[in-house]
């Protein structure tokens, strides 16, 4: 081997032993990389009505999908550009691969100077509180030109902890299934006689209802007796051990008679009031179609009550779509299953439009996108008829995503309350037989059962004359626990009235043993 030979065979392990070096600091490199955790830059915001601020997320270098819980508040386009709307907080969540990372946004009202310029430093307050970030194997250039100027206070390099979102996040769980849901939402009360209170008006061939008092939601709230709805009623709710209210709903209410069927705003906006006191106490919230599914039902051909159907469920949709997956729609009340007078259906008829105005249902829902897509759905009965629902023609709707329908009936033991055969061995054998059919009708097959009404109180007038049981609390408790036992929801009917299950008065369950009851189920839960 000549010399210039050595010289080119030295030259060639030097650049072999450099090109190794390199190599293993950046596999070390990316490896490091790999194992940090996505982050923003920005966990908190104060920012002024008109206003904007560019978020980024930190080490993730895929695809990331931006959300506002409450666009109303802020919004956020899809590079992360932050918009302040109107005065309150709102959750920025922005989804890097499987990491959900949250900031939270607090608008105030700005000076009209401010609103109209938001190229300037004032656009962000100064309490803003970055997130500290490390300057070393970043790997990314910080001096984005494109984000609104940040605050001159500099980087706090103190911790920040997770801010509180509260109850409402507007985040919908991954894998998260209609049996998950089942079990969380544990025992329900019923808001009874208070959305979907109407008054009829058989001339009013589109609402089917009167014009009440000055025409706002709290005349209509009202009419059937029942106070207006505050907060405080609520929270006594979520005290008395509940998890869940179903809020039935008349949605032609202030509607025009003009045949649009357009709900009116005032009311979406009136029943979204009550949905956030729910919210705010960490209560599932059930809406649905109430009594209006009657109307248009019994005075409509099939077209027009599936079509009608398809208008109003995506107003409804679509109004509260940004909520989280607390809030759960259930298609209609008791009347699917029913018809107009002269309508000459067969059974099999019956049955078709029956799953006809479900899947209508269910379409309408998940057309609206959002949270909608994935959204828990409740899909209502044969005239919530327990028979009839687990009847072979009654046939659950398709869906676009996997395992989040329900199924809705009423009262496990309603023949026997209406026949007097409360208390008695056939009353539980009965009520016993009822839970059967719905097990292997469904939840035998992964389809949680809702009993979107049970029974709250027992008079001695239903009792049977060989009653075992004869005391109301006690028939409620063995309804109840059985009801928990076969793993369906129970949910009790109650309106406002002087001998109410629950007082909205004095926000609270009536009869301590009642209490005792409901205290009990809800011990189950835990």
């Amino acid at each position: 081997m000549n010399r210039m030979q050595k010289i080119l065979l030295k030259s060639t392990h030097f650049i072999l032993v450099i090109a190794m070096i390199i190599t293993s600091i950046s596999i070390n490199y990316s490896f490091a990389e790999s194992k940090r955790k996505p982050t923003l830059n920005r966990k908190k915001l104060e920012l002024k009505v008109g206003s904007t601020y560019k978020l980024k997320v930190k080490n993730y270098k895929g695809k990331v999908r931006w959300k506002s819980n409450k666009k109303r508040v802020a919004t956020v386009s899809k590079k992360g550009k932050v918009k302040a709307i109107k005065t309150g907080k709102a959750t920025i969540i922005a989804f890097a691969g499987k990491t959900r990372i949250k900031c939270t946004v607090k608008v105030k009202k700005g000076t009209d100077s401010q609103n109209n310029n938001t190229n300037q430093n004032p656009n962000i307050l100064p309490t803003v509180t970055p997130i500290p970030t490390p300057s070393n194997n970043s790997g990314e250039n910080n001096s984005d030109t494109t984000a609104s100027p940040e605050p001159s206070q500099g980087v706090d390099n103190t911790a920040t902890p997770e801010p509180s979102l509260g109850p409402e996040t507007g985040v919908m769980r991954e894998d998260f299934t209609a049996m998950d849901c089942a079990v969380e939402m544990g025992i329900g009360l019923n808001l009874g006689n208070t959305f979907e209170s109407f008054w009829e008006d058989k001339e009013n061939s589109f609402t089917g209802a009167l014009t009440i008092g000055g025409n706002t939601p709290q005349d209509y709230e009202t009419c059937w007796g029942a106070p207006v709805t505050t907060k405080e009623m609520i929270d006594g709710i979520k005290n008395a051990g509940f998890k869940n209210v179903r809020i039935p709903v008349y949605w032609g209410n202030m509607m025009e008679a003009d045949g649009k069927y357009e709900i009116s705003p005032a009311y979406i906006e009136r029943v979204r009031e009550v949905i956030d006191y729910c919210r705010s106490n960490e209560l599932y919230v059930i809406v649905n179609i109430h009594h209006y599914d009657e109307f248009i039902i019994k005075n409509k051909s099939r077209e027009e009550a599936v079509a009608i159907t398809e208008k109003l469920w995506t107003q409804i949709a679509e109004a509260y779509k940004d909520y989280s997956d607390y809030l759960v729609f259930e298609g209609f009340n008791e009347n699917l299953g029913s018809k107009r007078e002269n309508d000459n259906f067969s059974n099999n008829q019956l049955f078709d439009y029956t799953n006809e105005m479900n899947q209508t249902f269910v379409d309408a829902v998940r057309q609206t996108g959002g949270n909608n897509a994935e959204r828990i759905l409740i899909v209502s009965g044969y005239n919530t008829n327990i028979d009839k629902t687990t009847d072979k023609l009654f046939v659950m709707p398709n869906d676009t995503v996997d395992n989040k329908l329900m199924v809705s009936v009423h009262y496990v033991d309603n023949a026997c309350y209406w026949g007097k055969q409360i208390g008695n061995d056939y009353w539980l054998n009965y009520s016993k037989n009822q839970c059967e059919l719905l097990k292997k009708a469904f939840t035998e097959k992964g389809i949680p059962v809702f009993i979107g009404e049970c029974t709250a109180a027992y008079p001695e007038d239903n009792m049977a004359s060989d009653a075992i049981h004869k005391y109301s609390p006690d028939c409620l408790e063995i309804m109840l626990n059985m009801i928990v036992d076969y793993g369906f929801v129970p949910v009790i009917w109650d309106v406002h009235y002087e001998d109410s299950f629950y007082s909205r008065t004095d926000c609270k369950i009536v009869n301590d043993d009642n209490q005792a009851v409901i205290t009990g189920i809800a011990n189950r839960y835990k």
